[in-house]
């Protein structure tokens, strides 16, 4: 499937080479030209926010999996339930 190619007007052309001439960047150019380059800037900021999200799940998540990598739950194999001494239930002292 093709995609047209964009066409650019002629004053948009010559008012991108006489910024280019005045000394920005091609980037800043590019990003000042793009008709969309308001809504990027946003849009790159809510992108920014979830790479941090999931950079902060991900690092909860490699803990996790190293704890449970350090202390493995007991395997039960023959069909009943295992109980560890935490979850048992604490006796009662008595009381002289």
């Amino acid at each position: 499937m093709l995609v047209p190619r964009q066409q650019y007007s002629r004053e948009l052309k010559m008012a991108t080479m006489r910024e280019i001439d005045s000394g920005k960047t091609m980037a800043e150019v590019a990003l000042g030209t793009h008709p969309q380059a308001k809504g990027d800037a946003e849009l790159i900021g809510q992108l920014e926010r979830k790479i941090g999200q999931l950079t902060m799940e991900n690092d909860f998540l490699k803990k996790a999996l190293r704890r449970f990598r350090e202390h493995p739950q007991p395997i039960v194999a023959n069909g009943n339930s295992g109980s560890t001494s935490k979850s048992a239930k604490p006796r009662k002292r008595r009381q002289p």
